[in-house]
């Protein structure tokens, strides 16, 4: 794969990852369900298997030959472009569903929106980041099995 191959590759499975991340969200939304945010987890568990599973394909796509530090590096694009992406998508929903908002109960963290806004980027960035770090060594070490460290 040259460069320009590459970054489109980083690019749409990192949206890819942002929507599966956003779904959950957008269930929340739709049924007005606002106490079941647990459903946000259940979108921080699908972003990291699903980049998991990204970065082993990038390994495929590279004939096997990735080394660990390109599979990680690939993972960390993968993360970064997610949840930017995430963040422009969180902001659609909520501009899109700013009626039913208003009609949460008390969160902590109060503002105008009480809370939701605040917990949903916050998720998107704190949870996701580290998660996103995680699923790439993970993905990597999964992929290069006879990895030796020491």
């Amino acid at each position: 794969m040259n460069k320009k191959d590459l970054e489109s590759f980083y690019i749409k499975y990192g949206i890819f990852c942002s929507i599966m991340y956003c779904i959950p969200i957008l269930v929340i939304f739709a049924n007005s369900l606002f106490m079941n945010f647990w459903l946000l987890y259940l979108g921080n568990a699908l972003f990291f298997c699903l980049l998991i599973f990204v970065v082993i394909y990038v390994n495929h796509s590279l004939g096997g030959s990735g080394g660990f530090r390109t599979l990680c590096i690939a993972g960390f694009k993968i993360t970064s472009v997610s949840i930017l992406t995430s963040c422009i998508l969180i902001f659609l929903m909520l501009t899109a569903f700013r009626g039913s908002i208003q009609q949460l109960p008390n969160i902590p963290f109060s503002d105008k929106n009480n809370g939701m806004s605040n917990i949903l980027f916050f998720n998107a960035i704190f949870v996701n980041l580290p998660g996103g770090a995680l699923g790439s060594l993970v993905g990597a070490m999964s992929a290069k099995q006879h990895l030796k460290i020491g």
